[in-house]
């Protein structure tokens, strides 16, 4: 299918230095934080900077705790010639972000994130709705990216949540053709089917995992969804991200390995293949651009992932992950708050009774004050409570909706 017509047109100065190299990079930093190189451009995703035991802000006064540092400081990275943002949440813009992104660089986002780059001095957003189009053309070469429909929550908690779009991105470069969906923070849902249908040819998904957990309620895709959305969307190539990376990650990379195993999916994940060090980094910028592609230092994390984006040769480096558990604070630990509150388990059953006991915050990931939960408790009750004379039913997302019996 061919792209809609561009609301946004960025035009990049020329490069100096040297041409690029004829396949691309991608290099994973950390959680959805992903350095594209193709082309000639270098796209920085979802910039979160955050250090281990940092807390991610998740809105309403919820943090969870970051469990491994990025590969790379965002001050080695740059410059960078766009970024693009999924939504606006303390794990993917964080106040590093805040402080060392150029005010001037562009970002294709949300509108919803759009304005509020806005009041924080960002000048050169581009805020797209759900298939609107921004192309950044740098010479001959032209990269457009796509807003495409994500669902971070199911209903009705969507609209406690900011707006996610999910990414493509098409860059063309005289006769050679790269296509990368990037999923955003999302559930699987409906309209995967619909931009499988729209966008063929996809060459490499960036697949947003973690079954993110907040009070229960799944937030982003499981092992199990990222394994059925690859089927939807065919792509050669899956690079499995974000996971593992915060207390509220609950479905680690192995789930998604086994459910992958079980089906017959025709997309390559390199999830499984071997994992290697990645050479070191060149300290001086023109170090960096004389060795491209540029592979990124280890650091006091799991190192940079780093992917060749013709041959899908992955190099993956650092050491394992695992799930690092958390206790959060006891002053954070809530005794007895949630007496009487139903917390809906969207994957198996409502959990009536007393909730958020002692300890209980620990297993859900996320450290909160007494007043800020009692909030939540207020807020969430409404909506995640059986109500009389309502039925609770499933939908194939492992969310859950109401309806009249």
């Amino acid at each position: 299918m061919s792209a809609a017509p561009a609301l946004h047109t960025v035009t990049l100065p020329d490069a100096n230095g040297p041409d690029p190299l004829p396949d691309g990079t991608i290099t994973w930093i950390g959680n959805a934080t992903v350095l594209v190189e193709v082309a000639g451009f270098r796209v920085l995703t979802d910039p979160n900077f955050l250090h281990q035991g940092d807390h991610a802000a998740l809105g309403g006064g919820l943090r969870s705790k970051r469990l491994h540092d990025p590969a790379a400081e965002l001050t080695d990275l740059l410059p960078v010639d766009l970024v693009v943002l999924s939504h606006h949440h303390g794990d993917h813009w964080d106040e590093v972000a805040d402080r060392d992104v150029p005010k001037d660089l562009p970002i294709v986002t949300t509108r919803h994130a759009a304005k509020k780059l806005g009041r924080s001095g960002f000048r050169n957003t581009y805020a797209l709705d759900t298939w609107q189009v921004a192309s950044v053309v740098r010479g001959e070469r032209r990269l457009t990216i796509t807003a495409l429909p994500a669902k971070h929550a199911p209903q009705p908690l969507q609209s406690l949540l900011p707006p996610v779009m999910g990414s493509m991105l098409d860059v063309a470069d005289g006769a050679k053709r790269y296509r990368i969906y990037i999923t955003g923070d999302t559930l699987f849902h409906d309209r995967l089917s619909e931009i499988a249908d729209r966008y063929s040819g996809i060459d490499l998904a960036l697949i947003h995992l973690g079954g993110t957990r907040v009070l229960g309620v799944l937030l982003t895709m499981d092992g199990e969804q990222g394994a059925k959305a690859l089927e939807v969307i065919d792509a050669d190539v899956a690079i499995p991200i974000h996971y593992e990376e915060y207390t509220v990650m609950k479905s680690p990379l192995s789930d998604f390995d086994a459910a992958v195993a079980r089906r017959d999916v025709r997309t390559r994940s390199t999830a499984s293949d071997e994992v290697r060090p990645t050479p070191s980094h060149p300290r001086s910028l023109t170090e960096r651009r004389a060795r491209r592609p540029a592979h990124l230092r280890r650091c006091r994390g799991r190192g940079a992932r780093v992917a060749r984006l013709t041959g899908y040769r992955p190099h993956r480096g650092g050491a394992g992950a695992g799930r690092n558990a958390s206790r959060a604070p006891p002053e954070c630990v809530a005794t007895g708050m949630g007496e009487g509150l139903g917390v809906m388990d969207p994957v198996s059953r409502p959990v009536t009774g007393p909730q958020l006991e002692h300890g209980q915050l620990e297993d859900l990931g996320i450290e909160v004050d007494h007043v800020t939960l009692y909030r939540w408790v207020q807020r969430f009750t409404p909506l995640l409570v059986e109500q009389p004379g309502r039925a609770v039913t499933r939908s194939v997302t492992g969310g859950s909706s109401m309806r009249p019996t």
